[in-house]
């Protein structure tokens, strides 16, 4: 910054002829040394204030440009998946989940002992994350796979959503059951 000062201190200086300061460029006629000693302070301060104007300005930009990637990456702006854990032999739904990242939630669950012999099975591919909410809970119900006494650890230990707030997603799943099908074995 003192670079840019100094520079700036040069250029306030402007061309002296005969006692008169001539600014280049910026169209002031100053009198005299203590004229142009005072424009210079004035162009001076200016410029620095330009310049610490344009650094927070640059930081706010990287700020929200930052906030607004982090934004994007939010579990509403996502799209979901969601599944279900089959018992290979019998094809009956013993668990029922969402994701965003399929791969890694079935290496996830191939860890569990309890359904590492489950087969994952999508049944909605790319949804938006209110209907995956809805879905999710409704296919629970729907497949009986709650299991909260943990008497029964295939299966799912809570709810998808709170029964208090069911009714901010259960319109988006009904929606999308009327134009899909899944089974629940």
């Amino acid at each position: 910054m003192s670079d840019i000062i100094g520079d700036s201190a040069s250029l306030a200086a402007g061309v002296a002829i005969g006692g008169t300061s001539i600014l280049a460029g910026v169209g002031i006629v100053a009198l005299g040394y203590a004229a142009l000693k005072a424009v210079s302070s004035v162009l001076v301060n200016l410029i620095q204030q330009t310049v610490s104007g344009a650094v927070s300005a640059t930081k706010d930009m990287i700020s929200n440009a930052t906030k607004s990637s982090k934004k994007k990456n939010s579990p509403t702006e996502r799209l979901h998946n969601v599944y279900v854990l089959r018992n290979q032999n019998t094809h009956q739904v013993e668990y029922v989940g969402r994701t965003t990242n399929v791969e890694k939630t079935e290496y996830r669950h191939k860890q569990n002992p309890f359904r590492a012999d489950l087969k994952i099975d999508v049944v909605a591919y790319d949804i938006p994350y209110a209907t995956a909410r809805g879905l999710e809970q409704a296919l629970i119900m729907q497949c009986r796979t709650l299991n909260p006494n943990k008497s029964y650890p295939r299966g799912n230990q809570i709810n998808g959503v709170a029964p208090e707030k069911l009714k901010l997603y259960w319109d988006y799943a009904v929606s999308w059951l009327d134009n899909n099908i899944v089974s629940c074995n």
